[in-house]
């Protein structure tokens, strides 16, 4: 993943799944997307499997289905 800002390449912390751009000093978390409605979506992880939950739809959604977006941390 590249920064959203300087489109340098970021660094993952293995621990705590947040992302690092030295060059800008900022820390970024990857946030989901309803492809419906486009609110932020609940992650729900079980038995190595993973879905997502849109509060909004009130719908399950597929890992596949859900935009992946870069916010600060």
């Amino acid at each position: 993943m590249n920064c959203p800002k300087c489109n340098k390449e970021l660094e993952k912390n293995q621990s705590t799944g947040v992302y690092r751009c030295e060059e800008c000093n900022v820390d970024y978390r990857v946030a989901g997307l309803c492809n419906k409605c486009g609110d932020k979506v609940e992650k729900l992880a079980a038995c190595g499997s993973v879905s997502f939950w849109c509060h909004t739809c009130n719908e399950l959604k597929s890992k596949s289905t859900v935009k992946r977006i870069l916010e600060e941390a």
